[in-house]
């Protein structure tokens, strides 16, 4: 057979579980036993008793100690009926109690080994209560310890490598989520800001020439670092969660938030509907503060300076609509004004708590509308 051969059928033999394993491994003892031995199992009892082995090995991995509890009486049973023994059934025991401390209960493994090698070490219906041969007796008390305590290593190992991994992922999937969201938040909100209020500025009449030059370099040095801010963006949003369940401010907050926000960059906001009467979960608070950043800064770059936007709050049947509808400037702004977290991202937030968000557009008029379950009472 060629080596690719052999590896494809590794490939496919090595996921198989546990059970599978212990139990091929006692068939394939049982087998040899019965080429080798095969007058031993011309007792009728050996029958059963091979097949309660067999089910104790493919057991033990699923349900280690009730497994174990039954193999020991079944093994006190077979001791003191030699007849019924294949030569099988002594390879089994350090098996069992390997498994038995590799799924964690090694305290249990232990005390076990203690009395499989007791039992197996002398010979009640005879009278001998003690080992007769020392050197016998210490090779099988060797040999259940060192079970054990391989079961016991690989338990730890494994545990260790998955607690390592687990935190290891977890916290390299919070500090790149965390970065991404604070770049996306605020660095590019505010370069945004920066950039805008700059070039408007440039632009207006009665500022000294020399004046005029600065804020125009001032409005290119944030356009660079716009840039900059997008690569690493999309290096961090490429296996980070931008959405976290931390402690979020209230919907009313951020409400109140980003109309200060929008005031503040000379826009007139008009709202309508109550904003107290929302009642998010922390899900619905992160969606609704990622739409409100974005939908306002995408307000800072294409709306009229100065003109009005109309923000709505209804709720419909356990939902929360919220639009907002603003005048689209005549001045595109560059494509380095983006930052790649945009009304895609923020869509797919909302669709993961159960919600939707729509953009509908003209050469006039941007309307954004968010609708979100609230939390039930």
């Amino acid at each position: 057979m060629k080596p690719a051969s052999l590896i494809k059928i590794w490939s496919k033999l090595k996921p198989l579980p546990l059970p599978y394993w212990t139990g091929l491994v006692g068939i394939l003892a049982v087998a040899g036993n019965f080429f080798l031995q095969p007058g031993t199992f011309t007792n009728p009892w050996t029958i059963p008793a091979t097949a309660l082995n067999l089910l104790c090995l493919i057991a033990v991995p699923r349900f280690p100690l009730p497994t174990w509890a039954g193999y020991l009486v079944l093994f006190l049973l077979l001791s003191v009926q030699p007849d019924i023994r294949a030569t099988a059934f002594t390879f089994f025991a350090p098996l069992v109690a390997a498994v038995v401390a590799y799924r964690g209960h090694t305290a249990a493994a232990a005390a076990g080994s203690i009395l499989i090698w007791y039992s197996g070490s002398v010979n009640p219906s005879e009278g001998v209560l003690f080992p007769p041969d020392l050197l016998a007796s210490t090779v099988w008390a060797l040999f259940l310890a060192a079970a054990v305590l391989l079961g016991h290593i690989l338990y730890r190992v494994i545990i260790q490598r998955r607690d390592l991994m687990e935190q290891w992922d977890n916290d390299i999937r919070a500090r790149r989520a965390s970065l991404a969201r604070a770049l996306h938040d605020s660095v590019a909100a505010s370069l945004t800001s920066v950039v805008m209020r700059a070039e408007t500025l440039s632009l207006q009449q009665g500022f000294a020439a020399e004046t005029q030059v600065e804020l125009a370099a001032i409005a290119e040095q944030a356009r660079d670092s716009m840039k900059e801010v997008r690569g690493l963006l999309r290096i961090l949003s490429s296996d980070s969660s931008s959405c976290s369940s931390d402690l979020e401010p209230s919907a009313a907050d951020q409400f109140h938030q980003i109309v200060s926000f929008l005031k503040a960059h000379g826009f007139t906001v008009e709202t309508r509907g109550s904003f107290r009467a929302l009642s998010l979960n922390p899900n619905g608070l992160v969606v609704l503060r990622e739409v409100l950043k974005e939908v306002a800064t995408n307000i800072i770059k294409y709306a009229n300076p100065g003109s009005t936007v109309t923000l709505t709050v209804e709720d419909h049947d356990g939902y929360v609509t919220i639009s907002f509808i603003n005048t689209v400037g005549s001045r595109k702004p560059a494509s380095d004004l983006t930052t790649g977290l945009g009304l895609p991202a923020i869509s797919q937030l909302a669709e993961g708590i159960g919600g939707d968000m729509r953009t509908v557009s003209s050469s006039t008029r941007w309307n954004t509308e968010l609708r979100i379950p609230q939390q039930k009472q």
